[in-house]
């Protein structure tokens, strides 16, 4: 391969992968974390949707937080409803954040 050749296809290389790294934050990063909050607080995940502008938390929602409105079964059986908000992308596999408002 020339140098020419080099050079022109490392941005393209660098785009691609930022590129991917941006759509696995939004959409994938989330996710692992939210299936990790549940359980490790010992909740079966029965149903999760995300809400981008939307849900109970006064404060600013920083960058690279997500935010679901979920459906869970605690190990008694019971079911509960609320949001969730936890840290997504790179962030999300370093950290486990989370908050959680219940509709109870």
């Amino acid at each position: 391969m020339s140098n020419e050749t080099t050079a022109v296809l490392w941005p393209i290389l660098l785009l691609l992968m930022a590129a991917g790294g941006v759509l696995f934050g939004w959409a994938g990063g989330s996710r692992a974390g939210l299936q990790r909050w549940a359980r490790t607080n010992g909740y079966r995940l029965v149903a999760s949707e995300r809400r981008y502008l939307e849900g109970p938390f006064p404060d600013h929602n920083p960058r690279g937080t997500g935010i679901f409105y979920v459906t869970v079964e605690d190990r008694d059986g019971r079911v509960r409803h609320g949001y969730v908000r936890c840290s997504i992308g790179i962030s999300g596999l370093l950290f486990d954040e989370a908050t959680v408002r219940w509709d109870d």
